[in-house]
């Protein structure tokens, strides 16, 4: 927080009157970030035909903020988990559950999606793939995420049900 309020030029205590902890200023800052890349993430997104495609776009780009903030990424998620169910968090996520939820909405419509469990369901199961991904990443000491978010796309888009045909066991 120090080297905060020096680079923002303000006093140490000012911070703390808008940020509890410094957890909360990354929390602030991956929120703007987020609102920021926005209609370009949507853009990029929408440019790929199929439900699926565009949701292994979504977190192509997700994926290469994270490895960009990694540093921050885990603090970031200490947060986040700190605060489920506070007013705080449910702004925070809008942003990226607003971009699935109309992903698969729009997967619905074209016939791609299921109606049930409902979208919001299938949103909220989506956005804790990500976070429980984004952990295993942090953990593992690799550079890229890719893999470990295809492997979660996969899961969302097919289950664990054993698919016929597969090699694996």
């Amino acid at each position: 927080m120090d080297s905060i309020a020096s680079a923002a030029d303000v006093a140490r205590g000012t911070l703390y009157k808008h940020f509890a902890t410094k957890e909360a200023f990354i929390q602030e800052r991956f929120y703007r970030d987020a609102v920021e890349r926005r209609e370009s993430s949507l853009a990029h997104c929408r440019r790929r035909r199929s439900t699926a495609a565009r949701l292994r776009e979504l977190l192509r780009l997700d994926g290469e903020y994270a490895e960009c903030m990694r540093v921050y990424v885990g603090p970031y998620l200490q947060h986040r988990l700190a605060t489920v169910g506070s007013n705080k968090a449910a702004v925070e996520r809008t942003v990226f559950e607003e971009i699935v939820r109309g992903l698969l909405e729009q997967g619905c419509m074209d016939g791609e999606i299921r109606t049930y469990p409902s979208i919001a369901a299938l949103t909220e199961h989506f956005v804790f793939l990500r976070i429980g991904t984004l952990m295993r990443w942090l953990g593992s000491g690799d550079v890229s995420i890719a893999p470990y978010f295809e492997q979660m796309l996969d899961l969302f888009l097919h289950g664990v049900a054993r698919m016929e045909g597969t090699a694996h066991e």
